[in-house]
């Protein structure tokens, strides 16, 4: 859920790119006090996804591994960031590159989309959990009432 919450801040690249881009990029760049924040962050998020997806070994659904795959994606970009890999500098250049053709496309149906279905599902989950717990707290208040 919070991965959905983080990428609907893109709605901002569909707004106003140019200063979208100018922000990120310095960000990325400068490698200030912003972007270490954001690292460990993200690398907290990621790791507690980890292992609660290691501890719920037995509850895994499909849509969990989703969820894993998403997270290795965010540890590798956080890495070949941070490391300055030539190949993912490209292409994070290539993604702000506000002249180019494709950033609604890659900003609005790329990372906005899947942002939202990430929120959607996320929400989705609380609520048949909270369903499903409230049938079980209802049927223990039933036994005792026995």
């Amino acid at each position: 859920m919070f991965f959905g919450v983080f990428h609907l801040h893109r709605i901002w690249a569909l707004v106003e790119r140019s200063s979208y881009a100018k922000f990120w990029l310095s960000v990325l760049q400068s490698r200030g006090i912003i972007y270490f924040i954001l690292l460990a962050i993200m690398m907290l998020l990621c790791l507690g996804g980890f292992i609660a997806f290691v501890r719920n070994r037995r509850y895994n659904f499909w849509w969990r591994y989703l969820y894993l795959l998403g997270g290795a994606y965010v540890v590798f970009d956080l890495f070949a960031i941070y490391f300055e890999l030539p190949v993912w500098k490209e292409v994070i250049y290539t993604m702000f590159d506000t002249s180019n053709s494709n950033w609604t496309l890659i900003w609005g149906g790329g990372f906005i989309g899947m942002g939202a279905l990430s929120l959607v599902l996320g929400i989705r989950l609380i609520m048949t959990y909270m369903g499903q717990r409230n049938i079980r707290m209802k049927t223990r208040r039933r036994g005792r009432n026995r």
